[in-house]
Protein backbone atom coordinates (compact mmCIF):
# COMPACT_ATOMS: atom_id res chain seq x y z
CA UNK A 1 0.00 0.00 0.00
CA UNK A 2 3.01 2.65 0.73
CA UNK A 3 4.53 1.57 -2.26
CA UNK A 4 1.64 2.41 -4.59
CA UNK A 5 0.86 5.75 -2.65
CA UNK A 6 4.65 6.72 -3.32
CA UNK A 7 4.19 5.65 -7.01
CA UNK A 8 1.03 8.22 -7.01
CA UNK A 9 2.75 10.92 -5.60
CA UNK A 10 5.82 11.31 -7.41
CA UNK A 11 3.25 10.72 -11.10
CA UNK A 12 1.60 13.72 -9.67
CA UNK A 13 4.52 15.91 -9.01
CA UNK A 14 6.02 15.09 -12.02
CA UNK A 15 2.81 15.88 -13.51
CA UNK A 16 2.91 19.64 -11.96
CA UNK A 17 6.81 19.87 -12.74
CA UNK A 18 5.64 19.49 -16.58
CA UNK A 19 2.85 22.11 -16.41
CA UNK A 20 4.66 24.45 -14.12
CA UNK A 21 7.53 23.97 -17.63
CA UNK A 22 5.52 23.87 -20.16
CA UNK A 23 3.55 27.43 -18.77
CA UNK A 24 7.05 28.69 -18.45
CA UNK A 25 7.60 27.61 -22.11
CA UNK A 26 4.74 29.22 -23.21
CA UNK A 27 5.73 32.68 -21.43
CA UNK A 28 9.51 32.59 -22.97
CA UNK A 29 7.58 31.62 -26.42
CA UNK A 30 4.91 34.87 -26.28
CA UNK A 31 7.68 37.10 -25.06
CA UNK A 32 10.15 36.32 -27.91
CA UNK A 33 7.33 36.29 -30.54
CA UNK A 34 6.49 39.46 -29.11
CA UNK A 35 9.69 41.10 -29.11
CA UNK A 36 11.71 39.54 -31.63
CA UNK A 37 10.50 41.93 -34.85
CA UNK A 38 11.84 44.90 -32.60
CA UNK A 39 15.72 43.45 -32.29
CA UNK A 40 17.92 44.28 -35.00
CA UNK A 41 21.61 42.57 -35.55
CA UNK A 42 24.45 45.09 -35.69
CA UNK A 43 26.98 45.09 -38.13
CA UNK A 44 29.45 47.49 -37.08
CA UNK A 45 32.13 49.28 -40.22
CA UNK A 46 35.12 51.54 -39.47
CA UNK A 47 36.80 53.74 -41.65
CA UNK A 48 40.40 52.29 -42.71
CA UNK A 49 43.36 53.08 -45.39
CA UNK A 50 41.21 51.15 -47.73
CA UNK A 51 37.72 52.41 -46.99
CA UNK A 52 34.92 50.51 -44.85
CA UNK A 53 36.40 47.21 -42.95
CA UNK A 54 34.50 45.43 -39.99
CA UNK A 55 34.71 46.27 -36.86
CA UNK A 56 32.40 43.88 -35.00
CA UNK A 57 28.69 43.28 -34.40
CA UNK A 58 25.40 43.00 -31.99
CA UNK A 59 22.28 44.14 -31.13
CA UNK A 60 20.11 46.76 -30.95
CA UNK A 61 16.38 47.72 -30.25
CA UNK A 62 14.24 49.89 -32.28
CA UNK A 63 12.86 52.55 -30.03
CA UNK A 64 10.72 54.79 -32.27
CA UNK A 65 8.88 53.60 -35.98
CA UNK A 66 11.49 55.95 -37.36
CA UNK A 67 14.53 54.87 -36.93
CA UNK A 68 15.59 55.21 -33.44
CA UNK A 69 17.64 52.19 -32.14
CA UNK A 70 19.28 51.29 -28.67
CA UNK A 71 22.38 49.52 -28.26
CA UNK A 72 25.17 48.95 -26.11
CA UNK A 73 28.16 52.32 -26.06
CA UNK A 74 31.29 49.12 -26.50
CA UNK A 75 29.14 48.04 -29.55
CA UNK A 76 29.54 51.07 -31.63
CA UNK A 77 32.62 52.94 -29.75
CA UNK A 78 34.93 54.23 -31.86
CA UNK A 79 35.08 57.40 -34.51
CA UNK A 80 33.24 57.12 -37.54
CA UNK A 81 31.63 54.03 -36.53
CA UNK A 82 28.21 53.36 -39.43
CA UNK A 83 26.94 49.97 -40.61
CA UNK A 84 24.07 47.97 -41.09
CA UNK A 85 20.88 46.87 -39.14
CA UNK A 86 19.19 43.28 -39.97
CA UNK A 87 15.47 42.87 -38.85
CA UNK A 88 14.07 39.28 -38.25
CA UNK A 89 11.08 40.91 -41.32
CA UNK A 90 14.71 40.36 -43.90
CA UNK A 91 15.04 44.46 -43.99
CA UNK A 92 18.60 45.57 -43.97
CA UNK A 93 18.62 49.05 -42.97
CA UNK A 94 22.29 51.57 -42.81
CA UNK A 95 22.26 53.32 -39.66
CA UNK A 96 24.25 56.46 -38.16
CA UNK A 97 25.40 57.13 -34.10
CA UNK A 98 23.39 59.71 -32.75
CA UNK A 99 24.74 59.80 -29.53
CA UNK A 100 27.15 57.78 -26.97
CA UNK A 101 27.16 57.70 -22.80
CA UNK A 102 29.59 55.13 -22.08
CA UNK A 103 29.21 55.51 -18.12
CA UNK A 104 26.18 53.72 -18.32
CA UNK A 105 27.16 52.26 -21.81
CA UNK A 106 23.95 53.27 -23.73
CA UNK A 107 24.38 54.33 -27.45
CA UNK A 108 20.93 55.47 -29.33
CA UNK A 109 21.36 55.19 -33.57
CA UNK A 110 18.94 56.12 -36.30
CA UNK A 111 18.12 53.51 -39.12
CA UNK A 112 17.76 54.74 -42.32
CA UNK A 113 14.34 53.43 -42.66
CA UNK A 114 10.68 53.86 -40.83
CA UNK A 115 7.94 51.59 -40.28
CA UNK A 116 10.00 49.81 -37.66
CA UNK A 117 8.15 47.50 -34.69
CA UNK A 118 9.34 49.48 -31.77
CA UNK A 119 9.80 47.75 -28.28
CA UNK A 120 7.37 48.51 -25.48
CA UNK A 121 9.39 49.62 -22.71
CA UNK A 122 9.10 48.22 -19.47
CA UNK A 123 9.80 49.61 -15.79
CA UNK A 124 13.06 47.95 -13.87
CA UNK A 125 12.71 48.88 -10.52
CA UNK A 126 9.00 46.84 -10.57
CA UNK A 127 10.93 43.67 -10.73
CA UNK A 128 11.78 41.70 -7.47
CA UNK A 129 15.01 39.75 -6.48
CA UNK A 130 14.33 36.19 -7.92
CA UNK A 131 12.49 36.75 -10.88
CA UNK A 132 13.46 35.22 -13.94
CA UNK A 133 14.54 37.90 -17.38
CA UNK A 134 14.17 36.73 -20.73
CA UNK A 135 16.90 38.27 -22.78
CA UNK A 136 16.56 38.67 -26.70
CA UNK A 137 19.07 39.70 -28.92
CA UNK A 138 20.45 39.20 -33.10
CA UNK A 139 24.52 39.78 -32.09
CA UNK A 140 25.03 36.76 -34.91
CA UNK A 141 22.50 37.39 -37.35
CA UNK A 142 20.36 34.86 -36.60
CA UNK A 143 16.47 34.92 -36.16
CA UNK A 144 17.19 36.10 -32.61
CA UNK A 145 18.40 34.57 -30.06
CA UNK A 146 16.72 33.80 -26.34
CA UNK A 147 17.96 33.26 -23.52
CA UNK A 148 15.86 32.85 -19.99
CA UNK A 149 17.63 34.23 -16.34
CA UNK A 150 20.04 36.79 -18.73
CA UNK A 151 21.33 40.10 -18.06
CA UNK A 152 19.82 42.76 -20.09
CA UNK A 153 19.25 47.23 -20.12
CA UNK A 154 17.04 47.84 -16.82
CA UNK A 155 14.76 49.99 -18.03
CA UNK A 156 13.87 52.96 -15.43
CA UNK A 157 13.48 56.72 -15.09
CA UNK A 158 17.33 57.24 -15.10
CA UNK A 159 17.33 55.27 -18.44
CA UNK A 160 14.94 57.15 -20.46
CA UNK A 161 16.39 59.95 -19.50
CA UNK A 162 19.56 59.14 -20.89
CA UNK A 163 18.04 57.74 -23.88
CA UNK A 164 15.92 60.88 -24.12
CA UNK A 165 19.26 63.17 -24.13
CA UNK A 166 20.93 61.51 -26.34
CA UNK A 167 18.45 61.72 -29.12
CA UNK A 168 18.16 64.96 -28.50
CA UNK A 169 21.44 66.33 -27.98
CA UNK A 170 23.39 63.40 -28.63
CA UNK A 171 25.32 63.22 -25.48
CA UNK A 172 24.74 63.53 -21.77
CA UNK A 173 26.50 66.29 -19.51
CA UNK A 174 26.31 65.63 -15.87
CA UNK A 175 26.65 66.87 -12.84
CA UNK A 176 30.09 65.83 -10.40
CA UNK A 177 29.97 65.96 -6.68
CA UNK A 178 33.20 64.20 -6.05
CA UNK A 179 32.32 61.24 -3.45
CA UNK A 180 31.89 57.31 -3.41
CA UNK A 181 28.83 56.60 -1.60
CA UNK A 182 26.96 53.46 -0.38
CA UNK A 183 23.66 52.69 1.46
CA UNK A 184 22.95 53.15 5.12
CA UNK A 185 20.49 52.27 7.92
CA UNK A 186 19.67 55.41 10.12
CA UNK A 187 20.34 54.91 13.41
CA UNK A 188 16.97 55.56 15.56
CA UNK A 189 17.18 59.11 16.77
CA UNK A 190 17.52 60.24 13.13
CA UNK A 191 14.71 57.75 12.03
CA UNK A 192 12.45 59.87 14.14
CA UNK A 193 13.84 63.29 13.25
CA UNK A 194 13.54 62.68 9.42
CA UNK A 195 10.75 59.85 8.62
CA UNK A 196 12.95 57.62 6.75
CA UNK A 197 15.06 54.39 7.63
CA UNK A 198 17.95 55.27 5.44
CA UNK A 199 20.22 57.83 4.01
CA UNK A 200 23.61 57.63 1.85
CA UNK A 201 27.47 57.36 3.46
CA UNK A 202 29.54 58.85 1.75
CA UNK A 203 32.61 56.54 1.68
CA UNK A 204 35.78 58.24 0.29
CA UNK A 205 35.47 62.42 -0.87
CA UNK A 206 38.10 63.05 -3.98
CA UNK A 207 40.67 65.42 -3.87
CA UNK A 208 39.87 69.14 -4.65
CA UNK A 209 36.21 67.94 -5.65
CA UNK A 210 33.21 69.89 -4.71
CA UNK A 211 32.35 67.57 -2.39
CA UNK A 212 35.44 68.33 -0.31
CA UNK A 213 35.63 72.56 -0.97
CA UNK A 214 32.05 71.65 1.17
CA UNK A 215 33.26 70.32 4.05
CA UNK A 216 32.12 66.48 3.39
CA UNK A 217 33.90 63.87 4.77
CA UNK A 218 34.05 60.37 5.09
CA UNK A 219 31.12 58.21 7.29
CA UNK A 220 29.18 61.52 6.77
CA UNK A 221 25.44 60.28 6.42
CA UNK A 222 23.44 62.34 3.46
CA UNK A 223 19.44 62.54 3.82
CA UNK A 224 18.96 65.78 2.27
CA UNK A 225 20.47 67.07 -1.35
CA UNK A 226 19.04 69.97 -2.89
CA UNK A 227 15.70 70.13 -0.69
CA UNK A 228 15.52 66.38 -1.92
CA UNK A 229 14.99 63.37 0.28
CA UNK A 230 18.23 61.11 0.32
CA UNK A 231 17.66 57.29 1.02
CA UNK A 232 19.72 55.73 -2.01
CA UNK A 233 22.83 56.11 -3.88
CA UNK A 234 20.13 56.30 -6.80
CA UNK A 235 18.86 59.73 -5.49
CA UNK A 236 22.25 61.35 -5.63
CA UNK A 237 22.51 60.23 -8.97
CA UNK A 238 19.30 61.79 -10.20
CA UNK A 239 20.06 64.64 -9.05
CA UNK A 240 23.34 65.04 -10.89
CA UNK A 241 21.90 66.28 -13.99
CA UNK A 242 22.95 69.11 -16.36
CA UNK A 243 20.69 71.63 -14.98
CA UNK A 244 22.95 71.35 -11.34
CA UNK A 245 26.06 72.42 -12.78
CA UNK A 246 27.08 75.06 -11.15
CA UNK A 247 23.78 75.16 -9.10
CA UNK A 248 24.83 75.60 -5.28
CA UNK A 249 22.50 72.66 -3.57
CA UNK A 250 22.06 72.30 -0.33
CA UNK A 251 23.15 69.42 1.62
CA UNK A 252 22.25 68.28 5.23
CA UNK A 253 24.49 65.37 6.63
CA UNK A 254 24.32 63.33 9.98
CA UNK A 255 27.92 63.65 11.31
CA UNK A 256 27.75 60.75 14.57
CA UNK A 257 25.50 62.68 16.76
CA UNK A 258 25.56 66.25 14.97
CA UNK A 259 23.69 67.57 11.95
CA UNK A 260 25.52 69.84 9.85
CA UNK A 261 24.02 71.81 6.92
CA UNK A 262 26.58 72.40 4.01
CA UNK A 263 26.64 73.59 0.71
CA UNK A 264 28.04 72.10 -2.78
CA UNK A 265 28.26 73.36 -6.16
CA UNK A 266 28.48 70.37 -8.57
CA UNK A 267 30.46 70.50 -11.68
CA UNK A 268 30.50 69.39 -14.76
CA UNK A 269 31.97 65.75 -15.12
CA UNK A 270 34.77 65.03 -17.68
CA UNK A 271 34.89 61.83 -18.67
Amino acid sequence: MSTTTERYDDEAAERREAEALDAYSRVVVDVAERVSPSVANLRVMRRGRGGQVPAGAGSAVALTPDGFLVTSAHVVAGPGRTGRATFVDGRELTWRVVGVDRLTDLAVLRADGDGLSPATLGEAEKLRVGQLVVAIGNPNGFAGSVTAGGLAVPINAATRQIVGTLMRDGRVRRAWIGIAAGPRPLPPHARVRVGRSAGVEVVDVSQGSPAQRAGLRAEDLIVELGGEAIERVDDVQRLMTHDAIGLPMAIRVLRGDRWLDLEVSPVELVE
